[in-house]
């Protein structure tokens, strides 16, 4: 029984482990987009601002990207 149980928590555990880190991937991966738009963007000289507010980065992730 107490087998059981143990075998029940460690799926249940791994199965939550699995689905952060799938969680966590998209999130680097849309963060990697987001700053690959934004540096293609600065190249066309489109304003700060408007960088920020179409890639949802903050205006200081922005300016790190020119540096």
């Amino acid at each position: 029984m107490l087998a059981a149980v143990t075998r029940d928590a460690e799926a249940r555990g791994l199965a939550l482990g699995e689905a952060r880190g799938r969680t966590e991937g998209r999130m680097e991966g849309h963060t990697e987009a987001s700053l690959t738009i934004a540096r293609n963007m600065l190249q066309r000289n489109i304003p700060i601002d408007e960088i920020a507010a179409m890639t949802g980065l903050s205006k200081k992730e922005v300016l790190s990207l020119i540096h």
